[in-house]
């Protein structure tokens, strides 16, 4: 979202269905790949606090509004991520969110 000049104001993702909603953040900067980048990395360290990856190779790598990235789970099975794009808008940006993971 912009203000009327044109300067960035906040993000929103949408889900139209099934049951229509919005996910707003406000932010001093535009969801692009270095956010990515960055929300990504600061889940990973948060995860590999926490999370006993001795116990298992499966573990929740990012979820989504926690992790500040609405609308996005990402799930580690060993070598593989999954992800679960929520919105038309994550969806948009699924490729920066693999090159990110």
């Amino acid at each position: 979202m912009t203000d009327a000049a044109a300067s960035w104001r906040a993000a929103s993702t949408i889900r139209p269905a099934p049951s229509p909603c919005a996910s707003g953040r406000s932010a001093d900067q535009p969801i692009d790949e270095a956010l990515l980048r960055e929300r990504v990395r600061q889940a990973a360290v948060l995860r590999r606090a926490t999370v006993d990856r001795g116990a298992s190779d499966a573990w929740r790598l990012v979820h989504g509004e926690a992790d500040g990235l609405p609308a996005l789970v990402a799930d580690r099975y060993g070598t593989v991520a999954v992800l679960r794009c929520g919105s038309p808008a994550v969806h948009g940006l699924r490729a920066a969110f693999a090159a990110a993971l």
